[in-house]
């Protein structure tokens, strides 16, 4: 019980020098002022809680019999009021969840720019909280659409992309990344490095080697009912990547090739024939090992 009194105490600044102190020696300190730090905000029209715990603290101590009870009511008031500041801590550190499955879904940000997600990918981000964590991370795929003069960044597993009034793609998958320019400026930044990127131009990253290429697309096409695949000045990497999430298989490139891009069209309904395609134009061969494992090898 006077582990709560001295809590009510700090909660309405009323602590002596030397109870600050002990306070502080407290493990769970840091969680207590992030506590009071949010609290600090809250705003109740029909209930002011620190009002009422002030008024409680200041009520008559004089009549000793009713000491215990007033201690009940410190204790109550204290805890509505962390309970309560609780609620809104949470409020503000929970984040705002958008997935998809095999669906594309367009949602819009608290700034009023547009975040279009392609199949089986997730974005998170502080709705609550938006003017302080202009934060948006991505798992998948997503064309963003950014309000004019409005600016945030876009987190993945590989690097984050700043932007400010434009409209580009980021790709992320296991290892790689791809961010695509559509309009205006963004900037790129993979463990020490920074990419500046302008309209047309296109940044392929993983955790070996960078490449920069440049796209005619005015948008990325995502439809999957499509029956052929469009690239411009692709590596094979983007192709297989592509074609792996189309048919859910796995092609492993045995001995990456960086130095070649390719532009053109592959089927997008006949996986064999896409396979021959890259296979002739990079001098490979194809082998087969089942029906969702490929290999592409040296000829």
């Amino acid at each position: 019980m006077e582990e709560d009194y001295i809590l009510a105490k700090w909660l309405n600044d009323e602590l002596s020098d030397k109870e600050m102190k002990a306070l502080q020696q407290d493990p769970d300190f840091k969680l207590l002022e992030k506590i009071k730090q949010h609290s600090s905000y809250l705003k109740a029209p029909d209930f002011d809680a620190e009002k009422v715990l002030k008024n409680v603290l200041q009520a008559d101590k004089t009549v000793k019999n009713r000491k215990l009870h007033n201690n009940w009511i410190v204790q109550i008031a204290a805890i509505v009021i962390i309970g309560i500041a609780f609620y809104f801590t949470f409020s503000a550190l929970s984040k705002t969840t958008f997935k998809t499955k095999n669906t594309i879904v367009q949602h819009v940000l608290p700034d009023a720019s547009e975040i279009e997600l392609n199949h089986n990918s997730h974005v998170e981000f502080s709705r609550w909280n938006w003017d302080n964590d202009r934060n948006v991370f991505l798992t998948g795929e997503a064309f963003f659409k950014v309000a004019k003069g409005e600016k945030f960044t876009v987190k993945t597993e590989l690097g984050s992309v700043s932007v400010l009034g434009t409209q580009f793609n980021v790709k992320t998958k296991k290892n790689f990344m791809e961010v695509s320019c559509y309009e205006g400026k963004v900037s790129v930044k993979h463990q020490n490095q920074e990419f500046i990127l302008t309209k047309g131009m296109v940044v392929q990253l993983d955790n070996k080697k960078t490449i920069q290429t440049r796209t005619a697309l005015a948008k990325p096409n995502w439809d999957t009912k499509a029956i052929e695949f469009e690239f411009q000045n692709a590596t094979i990497a983007t192709m297989l990547t592509t074609l792996n999430e189309k048919y859910n298989v796995s092609i492993v490139l045995k001995q990456p090739i960086t130095s070649q891009f390719f532009s053109g069209k592959l089927p997008a309904d006949n996986l064999d024939v896409a396979l021959q395609i890259i296979a002739s134009t990079y001098h490979l061969k194809v082998k087969k090992h089942d029906a969702s494992n490929y290999e592409l090898v040296k000829k």
